[in-house]
């Protein structure tokens, strides 16, 4: 919904290259990632959900709505454009608030911890869960 809005405001606008840039992180990109990190959006997902605004977005900076996603996501220091992916900004957020809430030890921290435990104690492993080989344990 965000996305398209922005779709068509930026589509009939005026905004300059450098304007319509900032536009989307100042104006979309915080809309679009507060409730990333409550959310389990596959990459297709988060790319259908983006492209709208990509749509309109890229003409603006000059460049073909179909370029490659290393080229529109890739790093600014090695020449792209440096747009962020909503499914790394989603990871990002949710790995965010995990370490966040055990760190304070907080409600949500504690349980995490216990349901982090009783996953070790059902694959039976005396390991530390997140150092356990994933090729072996996956289903």
């Amino acid at each position: 919904m965000y996305a398209q809005s922005y779709h068509d405001a930026v589509q009939s606008s005026t905004l300059t290259s450098p304007e319509a840039y900032l536009s989307f992180f100042q104006y979309l990109r915080p809309k679009l990632n507060y409730p990333l990190p409550c959310t389990a959006l596959t990459p297709a997902q988060c790319k259908q959900i983006q492209a709208p605004a990509l749509a309109a977005l890229l003409p603006k900076l000059h460049m073909n709505r179909h370029s490659p996603h290393a080229v529109v996501f890739g790093s600014a220091m090695y020449g792209e454009l440096g747009l962020p992916d909503l499914y790394i900004d989603q990871c990002f957020g949710q790995l965010t608030l995990f370490i966040g809430h055990i760190k304070l030890n907080d409600e949500n921290g504690q349980l995490i911890l216990s349901l982090i435990s009783h996953q070790q104690l059902f694959i039976g492993s005396s390991a530390p869960l997140f150092k356990l080989p994933f090729k072996t344990y996956q289903k």
